[in-house]
């Protein structure tokens, strides 16, 4: 298993926190983008080990419905969809030291990786105090330039 190079705070897509006012609202999150999976039809599983904590996340595509029902066996885990129902964001809640992120489409792995996330200041706005802290990594299908 390889060791992935985390994406910059900035690219955080969680950062929707910034604004010019103080008050609003982020959370402590480490985002696992999976936009760089090349999607196919069939049961995708997300699962991650989160400081030795697995979660398991599931969503099948592609779905009649418009918008596709995903379910984690943790609340603290979120996977959300991209565009044309193909796989979006894992979304792992806190601070994590240790993840690792296996995927797999009808129980055979597409791609793993293994992370140490740096976790960021988010500011609601320039003077701000730091209102949560969040770091970023991505995972793509082996063979797919980024």
């Amino acid at each position: 298993m390889r060791v992935l190079a985390l994406l910059p705070a900035a690219a955080l897509a969680l950062a929707a926190c910034a604004g010019d006012e103080c008050d609003g609202s982020c959370a402590d999150a480490f985002v696992v983008s999976l936009a760089g999976i090349e999607v196919r039809s069939g049961t995708y599983v997300v699962t991650a080990i989160a400081d030795g904590e697995p979660v398991r996340c599931e969503v099948t595509l592609p779905d009649r419905e418009p918008r596709v029902p995903t379910t984690c066996t943790n609340p603290a885990a979120t996977l959300t969809l991209g565009p044309a129902q193909t796989l979006g964001q894992l979304v792992i809640a806190g601070q994590p030291r240790q993840v690792q992120v296996i995927v797999t489409l009808d129980g055979a792995e597409v791609t793993s990786g293994v992370f140490a996330p740096v976790y960021q200041d988010v500011r609601m706005g320039p003077g701000c105090p730091v209102a949560c802290r969040q770091a970023s990594a991505a995972l793509r299908t082996p063979g797919i330039l980024p």
